[in-house]
């Protein structure tokens, strides 16, 4: 099966890289983003791929609210976890009933507790993915994606001016394709 994508948004580039440093595992492709731009950048660079944001909420720009709460449109199958050092009762409804949160977690965090909340998480999403038919399942029994990723360069496709795919260079076939 391949690799979790996970994405981890904080300001702080200490407390970012102590989140990046406790979810550290073979499973996960960890993405990490200083900003909600820079998260942006990293989901659209991702194409949806992304199977769970981790962000704080006080961070210059767009709030973590905000974030999480335009990822859940945008991307609604990604699962959304929020950890802040201060939030209003306001925030914590806006995560819950607007963001949907999976969990809330305050700073200071228990890794332990952590950890195990994105490990669950993941483990429930797999579970939906699977039962909707949705990515991960899919991902993992793509034969296309499969094969390009054993060997690189097999899907492309050569063509000559006219449109005419090219068989080999050594053979100059041309194969009409409607």
């Amino acid at each position: 099966m391949e690799k979790y994508q996970l994405l981890v948004v904080d300001d702080n580039v200490a407390l970012l890289n102590a989140l990046v440093r406790l979810l550290r595992s073979p499973d996960y492709i960890i993405h990490r983003a200083s900003s909600a731009s820079q998260g942006w950048e990293i989901l659209a660079k991702q194409h949806g791929e992304i199977d769970l944001v981790i962000s704080d909420n006080q961070m210059p720009g767009e709030r973590g609210v905000d974030f999480l709460k335009s990822v859940k449109h945008h991307y609604p199958d990604t699962l959304r976890i929020m950890v802040t050092g201060n939030s209003s009762v306001r925030d914590v409804e806006i995560c819950v009933n607007e963001c949907e949160v999976y969990r809330f977690f305050t700073k200071p965090w228990d890794p332990d507790t952590l950890r195990e909340t994105v490990r669950e998480g993941l483990r429930f999403k797999s579970i939906a993915d699977a039962e909707y038919g949705r990515k991960p399942s899919i991902r993992a029994t793509d034969p296309v994606r499969s094969l390009e990723k054993h060997y690189p360069g097999i899907t492309q496709v050569d063509r000559d001016s006219q449109g005419y795919v090219v068989l080999s260079s050594r053979f100059p076939t041309r194969v009409p394709i409607k």
